[in-house]
């Protein structure tokens, strides 16, 4: 059996279209930030890997075993990581976070469409586009005081429509409470 030889080119492409979408799930899953970097840090381990050890019998378990340990690495650098006492709660917070604010935008977008036009448009230009005072009461063409009055309006109604939005979500919540 002759050794691999560790100068020889490596075609890269193969490895790539197979493992860079199976890798960005897995670290898409696990981290809130730097899934692209954990995808590159993994694929260039892997070739570095590859060239040592000549074939692979199951490359994608391969590649899985080298994305696990840069995870885990990643994650003792943020904490001291330790896989059988650590939830991935505790080290990917904004995993759980970030579903539950893809959750309260498709709800704050679905109360959103409730309220009357003009309020929807008040309010989506004051927070949207961040108008303020004079340039927001110009824009929609009403004096300032309007705005005041109609911001004051659209929140009320954005309230009540985002707690019937989420009680037909959930039929166990009664109140608004996120």
């Amino acid at each position: 059996m002759t050794t691999p030889d560790p100068d020889a080119p490596i075609d890269p492409a193969p490895a790539i279209r197979e493992f860079f979408g199976l890798l960005w799930r897995y670290f898409h899953a696990r981290v809130d930030l730097d899934v692209d970097d954990l995808v590159q840090q993994t694929l260039a381990e892997y070739f570095a890997a590859a060239r040592r050890a000549g074939p692979i019998v199951h490359p994608k378990a391969y590649v899985l075993r080298i994305a696990r340990s840069v995870l885990f690495e990643h994650y003792r650098r943020r904490t001291h990581f330790d896989p059988l006492t650590h939830r991935l709660a505790d080290v990917a917070a904004g995993l759980s976070s970030r579903m539950n604010a893809h959750q309260r935008a498709d709800r704050v977008r679905a109360a959103m469409m409730q309220l009357p036009y003009a309020l929807f448009e008040t309010i989506d230009l004051y927070y949207g586009e961040g108008l303020r005072g004079p340039v927001l009461a110009a824009t929609l063409g009403v004096p300032e005081g309007t705005i005041r009055s109609r911001l004051r309006r659209a929140k009320a109604q954005l309230r009540a429509a985002y707690a019937e939005v989420r009680a037909a979500d959930d039929p166990h919540v009664s109140s608004c409470t996120e």
